[in-house]
C-alpha cells in the first residue's frame, strides 16, 4: 500500500463508524513481511491514525495459524515442526513388506507395528482390536508369519505448503518455538512501537493457533494426531508409562496382554498431556509476554471441535485458554447463522466465552465476526448476527475484513470486504454505529449469575478418532461422538427459560473454585445451583471432591441423566454411587423438567406473561445499586408479544439507532415494573431499569423527551402513491471469465481465466499462483522474478453484442502491463479506474460491432506479479442471454421484478424506486416497504434517508417529520451486491452467505457454462410502497 491509500483507507473507515483497524497481512500479500519497509509502512499507518484518533492493532502472523511467523520461525527451527503419528489397520495381503530374504525393517516411517486380531462388536476405524505382539523389530518378510492383521503407526513429516511460505507448520508445544516466535514477531513491533504499546495500540491478535501435527487445518487427515519422539518422552514423564505401547488406543477400541492402562486412561492422559505442555510451553508465555509489555492479548483459538479435543487440529479446552488472554475471543464465520432456524450450535462458543469472561472479569470480549460470508451478505445478516454476539456477552466485534486491493485471488480470499467499494457502504455507517451503542453499553458494570451448568468438555477426551468430520462454526454440526445433543438441549432450555447461567470448566473450577457454605465461588461469580448432565462422564478428581463438599454444605445440584463413569479417564463409580445417592443431588428426567426445578431455589428474573420462543435471548448487567441495563434481541422464527416483569421502579427504553433515551409506557407496583416487550423478527430493544434506590431527578433516567413508540398502519387510511421511475445508481456490468490462452506455442480454448492463469504459472517454474492462499517467505517470489522477453502469454475474452451502447468501457486488472486490443484495435485506458486502482479502464463504445467482439491481453514478458484475470464490459446497456450467450443489447426501461430477468444479472450497484405523493391534511404518515431480495435497502423522503428496510425487522416506517404539505418524494435505494458480479458463480451447492476460496475452483476448466447456469442472486422489488395517513 501507499501512503495515500493507508489515509484513504483510514478516513473510509473513521467515517463509517469504525474506532481503528488490525493489519493484517494475508495471502497475495506483495511487500516482505516484518521487513524494514513493512515497518516502515506500518509506522506510518500508526501516525495516521492517531492523528484521526483511531487505534491500530497488530497481527501477530502472515497468515494464520499464529506461530510460525510467515516461515521466519519454521526457517529457525527445523527440527520443531509439528509431526504426526498416523494409524491403519492392514490385512497381510495389503503389506508392501514381502522379502524373500530376512532384512532387518529399519524405516523411520514407522513408530510401532503390532500384530493384531479383530473383536467383534467394534467401533470405526478399526472395530476392536486385540493387540498380540509388537513387531517393530521384526524383518518385514516375517510379519505375516505372526497374523492376518497389523497395525502399523506410522510417522508423517510434516507437510510443507505454500500456505505456511513453503514450510511445515511448527509444534506449539515446543517452547523454543514460542520463544522463536516471540523474537521474530512480537518483540520486533516492540522495538519499533513499544511507546504505544496499551494506547494506540492496545492489543495484539493472535488467529487459531492449535496443535496441528503434520499437517494445518485437517490435511494431515481423520488418522492421525501430533505426535513426536519429543512429545513421547514429555509423556513419560508426566504418566510413567511409554506411549508407544498404547498408541493404536487413540484411534481405536484396543486390548493387549501388556495393557496396564485402558483405552480411554491413554486418551485422557494423552489430551491432557497435550494441554499441559500447549499452556505451559505457548500459551502462558504469550500472556505473560503481553502482559509484561502493556498490551491486550486477543484474537482466538480453533473452536471448531468441542468437545472432542482433535478433528482437523488438536485443541484441547479452549475455554480454559481464555484465562490466560487480555481480550479473550472467538471468531463467528460465515453469514447463514439464525436465517432458517431460530439457535445454532455453535452458539456454544459464545456461552463458553461469555463465562469465562464472567468469572475472569476481563474488561473486553473480543469476536472476529463475518469473515467468509461471501459477497451476498446483507447489512441484516450483519445486524442479526451481531446481536446474537452481543446479548452472548461480546463487546467488541471486529468486522472482518477490509480488502485494501481486489486485484487477482485476493478478492476470493474469503469475502465480504467492508470497504467503500460496496453499494451498502453510506448505510452500513448506521449499523456499525448502533454496534457501537450497544458494545459500549455491555462494556458498563457485570453480570451476576447465580446458575453454573458443569461443561462436559472432558468427555472429549476419551473418544477414538472416528474420522466424524468437524464443523461446529462453519457447518453448526454438534459432534455426535460423543453426543453432547442431550447437553446441548439442557442449555438451550436455560437460554429460552432466561436463566442467569454460566458454563462451569473444570480446568477452571480446578484453579480457581471453592465452596463455601454451599455456593461456589469462581473469581468473580458466586453460583447458588449447580446443574449437571448425563453427558459428563469423564472429571477431574478436583470436580468431584469440589462437587461432594459442595453437597455437604447444603449446596443443591440438579441432574438431568446419570453422570460419571470415569475420573480422569479411569473408571470411577464414585459419582453415580455416592454423589447421586445425596441427599442434595435432584434427579430430573428432561431439560424442562430441570429448569422447573431451578425456580424452588431461585426466582426468575423474568416473569413472563407467557412462556419466550426459542430465540429470545437477553441479557441483563448491573450497572450499580442504582440501574440495571436489559437487553433483548429476538432471532426466533416470529414476532414476539410478551408482557415481563422486572424487578425495578423505573423504566426507559434505549434507542440504539439514534442513541437516546426514550419514554416507555411500564407499570410500577411493589418495587416491580411491568411493560410489554413487542418485537418483529431479528429486532432488538434495550432498557435501562432503575431499581428502588434510583432518582428519578438523575439525568441518567430523565434524560429523555420523547415516547418511543412503534409505526402502525391501524386507523390509517392508505392513500394514493405513484411510481415515477426505476433507475440504476450506475453502469451496468458483465464479467467475462473464460478466454482464449496461447502460451508457448499452445493455444487453450474457452478456459476459465483461474485455470489459465494456474497454467502460465506452472509454466514459468510455479507449481500454482503463488498470490493465491499462499504466502511470500521473504522475497522468495519476487526475487524469482526473473524473466526476459519471450515469455510472455496472451488470453483473448470473446463476448457478444445485439445493439451497440452509447456507453461502454472495457475494465481489466493491471492493464497497463499489457499490449490490449479490442477487435483488432488498440485499446488506450484514460484516467480512472474500477474497483482498484490498478484495473484500467478504457473507453469502447466506438470500437464495439455487432456479434463476436474480442479483447486481447497481450504481455512478451512474464511477471509473477500478473495474475490472469476476468476482464469486465461496463456501460450504459442491458445483458440478456442468447442462445446461452451472455449478449450486450440495448437499454430499456427497469419495472418491479428481479434484475436479473431485465438485462442486470451482473450488476453490482444499487437501483432506486421513485414515487411521489401528495400529503393533504395533518395527520401521521406511515410508509410501508414490502420485502425484497437485496444487500441493504434504505428509504429517502424529500432527499433524506430515513430508514434501513428490515435490518432491525422493520418494514413500517413513521416518515411524518420528513414530510411537507403537498407533494412529497419517496426513494427505495435498493442495493445488489458483488456475488453475481464477483461470483462464485459456478459452484455446485450454490452457497449463500458463504465464501471460500476453493469454491471458484469448482468452475468448469473448459467450456464457459450457458447463461442460465450461471448462479445468480435475485435482487429488486417485487412490488411497490404502500402509504398510510392517519384519518
Amino acid at each position: 500500500m501507499t501512503d495515500c491509500q493507508i489515509d484513504h483507507a483510514l478516513d473510509e473507515l473513521k467515517s463509517h463508524g469504525f474506532g481503528g483497524a488490525i493489519v493484517h497481512p494475508r495471502p497475495g500479500m506483495v511487500i516482505t513481511y516484518l521487513s524494514a519497509e513493512w515497518f516502515e509502512q506500518w509506522g506510518y499507518a500508526l501516525d495516521a491514525a492517531k492523528k484521526r484518533e483511531m487505534k491500530l492493532y497488530i497481527y501477530d502472523e502472515n497468515s494464520y495459524p499464529s506461530g510460525f511467523g510467515g516461515g521466519h520461525v519454521s526457517a529457525e527451527l527445523p527440527d520443531c515442526l509439528g509431526t504426526s503419528v498416523s494409524y491403519q489397520l492392514v490385512h497381510k495381503d495389503q503389506l508392501k513388506t514381502k522379502e524373500k530374504t530376512e532384512k532387518w525393517f529399519d524405516d523411520i516411517s514407522q513408530v510401532r507395528v503390532f500384530a493384531c486380531e479383530k473383536i467383534a462388536g467394534g467401533k470405526k476405524i478399526g472395530e476392536k482390536i486385540r493387540l498380540l505382539k509388537d513387531i517393530t523389530q521384526l524383518p518385514g518378510n516375517k510379519w505375516a508369519e505372526t497374523s492376518d492383521w497389523f497395525i502399523i503407526m506410522g510417522f508423517v513429516k510434516g507437510e510443507t505448503t505454500g500456505w505456511m511460505a513453503g514450510f511445515a507448520n511448527v509444534d506449539l508445544l515446543r517452547r523454543e518455538v514460542t520463544d522463536t516466535f516471540i523474537e521474530k514477531v512480537y518483540q520486533p513491533y516492540y522495538d519499533h512501537f513499544g511507546g504505544e504499546f496499551g494506547k494506540a495500540i492496545p492489543a495484539i491478535f493472535m488467529d487459531e493457533p492449535a496443535i496441528t501435527g503434520s499437517g494445518v487445518y485437517g490435511t494431515a487427515g481423520s488418522e492421525a494426531l501430533p505426535y513426536s519422539y519429543w512429545f513421547s518422552h514429555e509423556f513419560y514423564k508426566r504418566n510413567g508409562y511409554h506411549l508407544e505401547d498404547y498408541l493404536p488406543s487413540l484411534f481405536t477400541d484396543s486390548e493387549a496382554e501388556w495393557f496396564v492402562h485402558t483405552d480411554k486412561e491413554v486418551r485422557h492422559d494423552y489430551y491432557d498431556t497435550t494441554r499441559e505442555l500447549w499452556v505451559r510451553n505457548f500459551v502462558l508465555p504469550l500472556s505473560k509476554w503481553c502482559e509484561e509489555h502493556g498490551i491486550a492479548l486477543t484474537g482466538h483459538y480453533m473452536e471448531d471441535d468441542w468437545p472432542r479435543a482433535s478433528a482437523g487440529t488438536t485443541s484441547p479446552n479452549i475455554m480454559a485458554n481464555f484465562e490466560y488472554m487480555g481480550w479473550p475471543a472467538i471468531d463467528m464465520l460465515v453469514n447463514d447463522k439464525l436465517l432458517e432456524r431460530p439457535n445454532e450450535h455453535v452458539g456454544l462458543i459464545m456461552q463458553e466465552l461469555r463465562s469465562a469472561v464472567n468469572q475472569f472479569g476481563q474488561e473486553r470480549c473480543f469476536c472476529e465476526a463475518f469473515g467468509a460470508g461471501g459477497w451476498d451478505s446483507t447489512l441484516a445478516d450483519f445486524k442479526r448476527i451481531g446481536d446474537w454476539l452481543m446479548v452472548n456477552g461480546v463487546n467488541f466485534i471486529n468486522e472482518h475484513l477490509t480488502y485494501t486491493s481486489y486485484i487477482g485471488a485476493r478478492k476470493r480470499d474469503h469475502p465480504q470486504s467492508f470497504d467503500w467499494r460496496q453499494p451498502w457502504w453510506e448505510q452500513f455507517t448506521g449499523v456499525n454505529d448502533y454496534f457501537g451503542r450497544v458494545c459500549a453499553l455491555l462494556s458498563q458494570g457485570h453480570m451476576e449469575q447465580r446458575v453454573l451448568l458443569m461443561h462436559p468438555t472432558l468427555t472429549g477426551y476419551m473418544r477414538i478418532m472416528d474420522g466424524e468430520p468437524s464443523g461446529l462454526v462453519v457447518k453448526d454440526d454438534l459432534a455426535k461422538t460423543p453426543d453432547m445433543r442431550p447437553y446441548y438441549a439442557a442449555m438451550q432450555q436455560l437460554i429460552d427459560d432466561q436463566w442467569d447461567f454460566d458454563l462451569g470448566n473444570e480446568d477452571i473450577i480446578k484453579r480457581h473454585g471453592k465452596s463455601i457454605s454451599g455456593r461456589i465461588q469462581l473469581k468473580n461469580q458466586e453460583y447458588q445451583v449447580i446443574l449437571i448432565t448425563g453427558e459428563m462422564k469423564n472429571m477431574l478428581q478436583t470436580t468431584v471432591d469440589l462437587l461432594e463438599k459442595y453437597l455437604d454444605e447444603g449446596g443443591h445440584v440438579i441432574s438431568l441423566g446419570i453422570p460419571g463413569g470415569y475420573v480422569e479417564g479411569r473408571e470411577s463409580h464414585v459419582v453415580e454411587e455416592k454423589l447421586c445417592h445425596h441427599k442434595n443431588w435432584i434427579m430430573v428426567n428432561t431439560p424442562y423438567e430441570m429448569s422447573g426445578k431451578l425456580r424452588e431455589f431461585l426466582n426468575s428474573r423474568i416473569e413472563a406473561e407467557h412462556p419466550f420462543e426459542t430465540g429470545v435471548e437477553h441479557m441483563r448487567r448491573v450497572l450499580d445499586e442504582k440501574y440495571n441495563v436489559y437487553y433483548f434481541v429476538n432471532h426466533s422464527l416470529g414476532k414476539v408479544k410478551n408482557v415481563i416483569t422486572l424487578d425495578g421502579r423505573q423504566v426507559k427504553y434505549l434507542d440504539l439507532w439514534d442513541g437516546k433515551a426514550k419514554v416507555y409506557p411500564y407499570q410500577e407496583k411493589d418495587g416491580k415494573v411491568s411493560f410489554s416487550l413487542d418485537l418483529d423478527r431479528y429486532e432488538s430493544a434495550m432498557f435501562l431499569v432503575g431499581q428502588p434506590g434510583a432518582d428519578e431527578s438523575e439525568p441518567e433516567i430523565n434524560s429523555a423527551d420523547e415516547t418511543f413508540s412503534k409505526p402502525a398502519v391501524q386507523d390509517k387510511a392508505e392513500i394514493p402513491v405513484v411510481l415515477d421511475k426505476i433507475q440504476a445508481e450506475s453502469k451496468n456490468s458483465m464479467i467475462i471469465d473464460y478466454c482464449d490462452l496461447e502460451l508457448d506455442g499452445r493455444i487453450y480454448k474457452d478456459m476459465c481465466a483461474l485455470f489459465a492463469g494456474k497454467e502460465v504459472y506452472r509454466h514459468r517454474g510455479y507449481p500454482d499462483n503463488p498470490w493465491d492462499n499462499q504466502v511470500q517467505y521473504k522475497r522468495r517470489y519476487l526475487d524469482s522474478n526473473q524473466f526476459g522477453e519471450g515469455t510472455g502469454f496472451t488470453a483473448s475474452y470473446r463476448f457478444c453484442v445485439e445493439d451497440i451502447p452509447e456507453i461502454a468501457e472495457l475494465a481489466a486488472e493491471q492493464g497497463q502491463q499489457y499490449e490490449v486490443m479490442l477487435n483488432g484495435k488498440p485499446v488506450i485506458w484514460r484516467e480512472g479506474y474500477y474497483l482498484d486502482d490498478l484495473t484500467a479502464v478504457a473507453d469502447i463504445a466506438g470500437m464495439l460491432k455487432k456479434g463476436e467482439n474480442i479483447v486481447v491481453l497481450k504481455t512478451d514478458r512474464f511477471d509473477v506479479r500478473l495474475e490472469v484475470e476476468p476482464v469486465y464490459i461496463r456501460g450504459e446497456f442491458h445483458v440478456v442471454p442468447r442462445e446461452g450467450i451472455w449478449t450486450i443489447t440495448k437499454k430499456e426501461k427497469l419495472q418491479y421484478g428481479t434484475w436479473i430477468e431485465q438485462g442486470y444479472p451482473m450488476y453490482e450497484g444499487a437501483v432506486l424506486y421513485s414515487y411521489t405523493f401528495s400529503k393533504e391534511k395533518a395527520g401521521k404518515v406511515i410508509v410501508s416497504v414490502p420485502k425484497m431480495e437485496t444487500t441493504c435497502a434504505s428509504l429517502f423522503v424529500n432527499g433524506i434517508e430515513t430508514g434501513l428496510v428490515g435490518v432491525n425487522g422493520n418494514y413500517l416506517f413513521d416518515i411524518t417529520e420528513y414530510c411537507v404539505p403537498g407533494n412529497n418524494e419517496i426513494i427505495v435505494r435498493v442495493c445488489g451486491g458483488f456475488k453475481n458480479l464477483l461470483g462464485p458463480h459456478h459452484c455446485a451447492d450454490q452457497p449463500r452467505r458463504s465464501a471460500w476460496p476453493e469454491m471458484w475452483r469448482q468452475s468448469p476448466r473448459f467450456g464457459r457454462p450457458r447463461a442460465d447456469k450461471y448462479d445468480l442472486i435475485p435482487y429488486g422489488m417485487q412490488e411497490g410502497i404502500r402509504v398510510f395517513q392517519s384519518c
